[in-house]
């Protein structure tokens, strides 16, 4: 699995698209929730919004996943 953070947008998206193609199983994480709804529903690939600058929602994101 591969954890993108900042999914929602620019080459965030494009990075999850080509590993998605690739076959890949991709996380997708970014603080913009709506474009992050929409790319995690074409993907089919889980989601969580958050604030990777903020070191306690990003732990707690990950220990989530794990």
């Amino acid at each position: 699995s591969i954890l993108i953070l900042g999914a929602s947008g620019g080459i965030g998206v494009q990075v999850a698209r080509q590993l998605r193609a690739a076959g890949h199983t991709v996380l997708l994480a970014s603080r913009k929730s709506d474009r992050l709804d929409e790319l995690a529903k074409e993907l089919e690939a889980p989601e969580w919004a958050l604030d990777a600058a903020q070191i306690e929602e990003l732990t707690e994101g990950i220990n989530t996943l794990i």
